[in-house]
């Protein structure tokens, strides 16, 4: 939130100074404006799908917790199931148990000890009462043996049953675990994301207090005599000389040549890479040859100052700095003559001059091979 006011107090302070001063380096400053933007959205966007992402590890957490107590419960389930099974089981060994006395009995003992029961008998009804009793103690036996054993199956097909689910109670929870993870995965590359866009917003938006910066150092150069009471607009344009490259400047006084020198101020060059015009602030500079431009920069921009550039094709590039004011901006087609800026005293300047460079191929050459 602090650095988000920052950046719109830098924003501001931005457009007091084109207003009140001169643009700095503007595609630079619209480029760097826009990526900060571009920056912004893509910061919003991976918070979103953070806080998506966080919605959906919360979501996870519970399920895994309902799913663990719902496991937790079936394996309870499952416990009484097996006192049960040992229950019934225990109740059909000892009826099995039972059955097999009795079996023994009238093994060991034959038919005749029934017999001798029947036969003891004080009367028919006694004797009827204990044939019956025989038959349903028979009965009995094989009954309740049926009936441990039914208990038995029973009671194993339903502890079966409660460990099929645990198993798919189980599964579900390694599943969601697994999920848990790829989550917490994509949470931590997320966070790392969110650090990696706030360090290069936190980057880009230094550069935009730097190219302010500029901003008011060229508002500083211009109100401390830079600007040299340049016209606001261009003037005429103008052809000086019959050379391949016309004369920059109506003046043609050179004040400092190609090649080495005595450094005339702190932040100049030993080796000079191109001609200085001796020239009034505010005079008119005039394209050398027809063609496009491909730098138009204000502020300080190290020592050339406020500066333009032309392609003419054909490997050919001239330079003029240490401008007040440019009438023209970077993709623009010139023509011959026609007048691009003003000069000034910007960056490092002993005094009011036009500094006027000629590239071939890259390489800087003398100028006045040209005019």
């Amino acid at each position: 939130m602090i650095r988000g006011k920052k950046i719109t107090g830098i924003l501001t302070a931005g457009v007091l100074c084109f207003a009140l001063a001169l643009p700095v380096q503007a595609d630079e400053l619209s480029e760097t404006r826009e990526r900060q933007q571009e920056l912004e959205q893509q910061r919003d966007a991976a918070e979103e799908e953070q806080a998506e992402l966080s919605s959906q590890l919360d979501s996870l957490v519970a399920s895994m917790t309902e799913t663990q107590e719902k496991l937790d419960a079936k394996q309870e389930e499952i416990q009484v199931a097996q006192d049960e099974l040992d229950e019934a089981r225990i109740q059909e060994s000892r009826q099995y148990d039972a059955m097999k006395l009795r079996i023994k009995y009238m093994y060991e003992n034959g038919s005749t000890g029934f017999i001798e029961i029947l036969l003891e008998s004080d009367g028919i009804a006694d004797f009827l009462n204990k044939a019956e009793y025989i038959q349903e103690l028979t009965a009995y036996d094989r009954n309740m043996l049926e009936e441990f054993q039914a208990l038995v199956k029973q009671v194993e097909e339903k502890e079966a049953r409660l460990k099929e689910e645990e198993a798919e109670l189980v599964t579900m929870q390694e599943s969601l675990s697994e999920q848990q993870a790829e989550v917490e995965q994509l949470l931590a590359d997320k966070n790392v994301e969110l650090s990696s866009l706030e360090a290069e917003i936190g980057e880009n938006a230094d550069k935009l207090e730097e190219l302010i910066a500029r901003a008011e150092e060229a508002a500083r150069q211009v109100n401390s005599g830079g600007g040299g009471g340049a016209p606001s607009t261009p003037g005429e344009s103008q052809v000086i000389g019959n050379g391949q490259l016309a004369w920059p400047t109506t003046s043609t006084r050179v004040t400092s040549y190609f090649g080495w020198r005595e450094v005339p101020v702190a932040g100049a060059t030993a080796y000079h890479d191109a001609i200085d015009i001796g020239v009034a602030s505010g005079s008119p500079v005039y394209a050398a040859d027809s063609g496009r431009v491909i730098t138009a920069a204000y502020g300080y921009n190290g020592g050339r100052g406020v500066y333009v550039m032309i392609d003419h094709g054909n490997g050919m590039v001239t330079r003029y700095q240490h401008l007040s004011t440019i009438y023209v901006s970077v993709g623009d087609t010139v023509s011959r003559g026609q007048n691009i800026a003003a000069s000034g005293n910007t960056g490092a300047s002993s005094g009011p001059h036009l500094d006027f460079a000629v590239y071939v191929n890259g390489s800087a050459v003398n100028p006045l091979n040209y005019l």
